[in-house]
């Protein structure tokens, strides 16, 4: 192949994302650029934050700190990027920072998992203790890394370990008096397995008050695949489970709907009896536009009922039959309107048998089979 000699072979090393190193990767457009950041001072902040973070965390006595870590990310201050755009002041426009929106997606860039976005605007993340080793590393060299590297870390401030009000509502907390039990749901956080789960419930386990009855009730499953538990349990073991366990999302009373609400029962005896069974055949005739009534039905067998075969005979014109129609049918009423015009065809191509009764009659298509009741 002529110019081959001039191909020269590149290997390319990525790493457990199968992504090329930073200063290997081409060009895939414009890159974000932002102004007045030091990146020096940025990148030892984070470096410096996450390691403090899981160091409380390997404190803790969370049974899963060692294997995952839950943690919340706090988003940059307005940042300035920028730009040619008319309304720009000095080429810059400032840019605010939301979690909640499509700055979500820097996440994924970074190898963290996304969980929530708080009140605050702030951001619960889980990452594997793999990955927090890399993104220190990475944090504490960031003002040697490329302009891309800088676009993937300029949202991000810091991190720190998720508060304890993260996970239980203080207002039903202190409604609950100091011996009383009461029922509660706890939600673990997402990404955790079974054998995770059954770690996690031999640990709070263990300081339940056996005295009080304290007790898990129930553990199932939602549909997202998050796993839940109930139990009766006090105040103080409520305190301990939201301080203790990082590995929880939420603590709460049970939520009952509506539609799971049961009758309220009365203690007064109520009369009994069976409702009484409807003489149907005292009700007025009806049209039936089917294929008929069975003659073995539950509730209509005992009125009589027509069949659809016909007698030849001559065929009546069709003011006769809507004339001989209107005299043995009930008005009957679709949607609020009392006619019998509503039978639309069935009235044009319908006959009296031999028992003077009615039988659909037509062609093709249109032959439809009726009875009207005597």
């Amino acid at each position: 192949m002529p110019g081959s000699d001039r191909i020269k072979p590149v290997t390319f090393f990525l790493n457990e994302h199968h992504e090329l190193l930073p200063q290997e990767k081409p060009s895939g457009g414009r890159i974000t650029q932002y102004l007045g950041i030091d990146w020096e001072s940025k990148g030892q902040a984070l470096s410096v934050s996450l390691r403090a973070s899981r160091r409380i965390l390997a404190k803790s006595q969370d049974p899963i700190r060692e294997s995952r870590h839950y943690l919340i990310a706090k988003p940059s201050p307005r940042l300035q990027k920028r730009s040619t755009a008319r309304n720009a002041k000095d080429n810059a426009l400032p840019e605010n920072v939301s979690f909640a929106k499509s700055d979500s997606q820097v996440f994924g860039r970074l190898g963290i998992d996304l969980i929530n976005v708080t009140k605050t605007g702030d951001a619960i993340v889980h990452l594997l203790p793999e990955r927090a080793d890399q993104l220190e590393k990475t944090g504490a060299r960031l003002a040697s890394l490329s302009q891309r590297e800088h676009a993937r870390w300029a949202k991000l401030d810091s991190f720190d370990i998720v508060p304890a009000e993260e996970r239980i509502d203080a207002s039903w907390l202190s409604s609950v008096s100091g011996t009383d039990i009461v029922e509660a749901v706890i939600e673990f956080q997402p990404l955790l397995d079974r054998v995770e789960i059954e770690r996690l419930m031999r640990s709070m386990s263990e300081f339940l008050r056996k005295d009080l009855r304290e007790s898990f009730t129930r553990m199932g499953q939602d549909f997202s695949g998050r796993f839940w538990a109930a139990g009766r349990l006090t105040r103080r073991t409520l305190q301990q489970i939201a301080q203790r366990y990082f590995t929880v999302q939420a603590l709460h009373p049970p939520l009952i709907a509506i539609t799971a609400a049961t009758k309220p029962t009365s203690s007064k005896p109520t009369a009994g009896g069976k409702r009484g069974r409807v003489d149907i055949t005292l009700l007025p005739p009806v049209a039936v536009v089917d294929t008929g009534v069975p003659s073995d039905h539950a509730v209509l067998a005992p009125r009589p009922q027509v069949s659809d075969r016909c007698v030849d005979r001559r065929m009546p014109t069709s003011d006769e039959m809507k004339v001989w129609l209107r005299r043995r049918l009930q008005p009957i009423s679709w949607n609020g309107k009392s006619d019998l015009h509503l039978f639309g065809s069935i009235l044009d191509y319908a006959l009296p048998n031999e028992h003077g009764r009615v039988c659909a009659w037509g062609e093709k298509s249109r032959t439809r089979r009726g009875s009207v009741s005597q």
